[in-house]
């Protein structure tokens, strides 16, 4: 027993966690040359936690650092921040070598996605011994049936609880709850969701229905802020509205299936309703994999669990106006649906 969980532990000490310095070096060499890459990053998840080499994750910090400041990123501003960060000497000679380092455009995507897959494995390495170790040495968790059912709740206790259910908008959505609204591109998702917005964060009716006011964040993965312009102009007036863009020069809107990142949504206003405009552009997984799927709504409980509001935006199947895209396992794991569609004349 003792030799197999050594034997587990020497393997990662003689050999390392799984490392991706091949991809850390392309990536950040192309960073280096072209700004633009750290919008793809950011769009991946990748954040600090993914570069394993200490070397490398000075570099990225000091880009980050850059670009936070609203600097370009060239060699002299990347050296004076290591140096403002008391870098040693095998950074900077480092950041020499990535400087000549060419590597095609096109690959750049390919080695993000390599970034993700090896702090993946790494977690998953260290999870094993985890594991491995709580197998061995955690307590004895065996619990006696008499103790399991004195914790059950009885059908009568179920029955006589009082429950009043609380609505953000009367009769449409009920506070503290996913709701899926959907319905086909271009029938008018967007507009409906920032009317409403609008009358919650202000606190007045929306179409004769009543409010509760509370702050609202609109998290727009679609939109450009040229649109966004145009419709809150034309709506009008509002209070306790926030947009977080996934284009915020000062901080994008972290994706829901990033590493960690996604956990800033659990900083927002308590009680606030969170608007994602779309659950598609909120995330990368394949909304046809019900155990992806699962992942994305499990956050999202997580985030219904600490007091939130939420609020998706979907589109409906392909030939369907009445049938959400994707996974059942969205519909499934939604608190409550609106469905919109065009009223049919006759």
């Amino acid at each position: 027993m003792t030799d197999n969980k050594k034997q587990l532990e020497k393997y990662v000490d003689k050999f390392g966690l799984p490392s991706s310095e091949e991809n850390e070096s392309a990536v950040l060499s192309a960073l280096l040359k072209d700004k633009t890459v750290f919008e793809l990053m950011t769009e991946a998840g990748v954040g600090e936690q993914h570069f394993y080499s200490p070397t490398m994750k000075g570099l990225y910090l000091a880009c980050c650092d850059l670009i936070a400041s609203g600097k370009d990123i060239d060699i002299l501003s990347v050296k004076a921040s290591l140096n403002k960060n008391h870098s040693d000497e095998n950074v900077v000679s480092t950041l020499m070598d990535l400087m000549v380092y060419e590597i095609p455009t096109f690959h750049v995507p390919s080695h993000i996605d390599g970034l993700v897959e090896y702090h993946q494995r790494r977690e998953q390495a260290l999870q094993s011994i985890k594991s491995f170790k709580e197998s061995y040495n955690s307590k004895f968790t065996v619990t006696r049936n008499d103790d399991i059912m004195s914790s059950l709740e009885s059908w009568n206790d179920i029955k006589n609880m009082d429950i009043n259910v609380e609505w953000i908008i009367e009769r449409h959505i009920p506070k503290g709850s996913i709701t899926l609204v959907f319905g086909k591109g271009g029938i008018g998702k967007t507009w409906l969701l920032l009317d409403m917005a609008r009358c919650i964060g202000s606190g007045i009716s929306f179409l004769g229905f009543t409010t509760k006011k509370v702050p609202v964040v609109f998290i727009d993965f679609e939109n450009p802020v040229a649109v966004l312009n145009t419709r809150t102009q034309k709506l009008g007036e509002a209070d306790g509205v926030y947009f977080w863009r996934a284009n915020n020069d000062k901080m994008k809107a972290p994706k829901l299936d990033s590493s960690s990142e996604w956990e800033r949504y659990k900083c927002l206003p308590e009680g606030a309703v969170l608007i994602f405009d779309t659950l598609r552009a909120s995330q990368s997984k394949d909304e046809n994999a019900s155990n992806e799927m699962g992942l994305i709504m499990g956050r999202l409980k997580e985030l219904r669990d600490l007091g939130f509001t939420i609020i998706l935006l979907h589109h409906t199947a392909k030939n369907s106006d009445n049938v959400a895209k994707g996974s059942t396992a969205i519909v499934d794991l939604a608190d409550h649906i609106l469905g919109l569609t065009r009223v049919k004349k006759k």
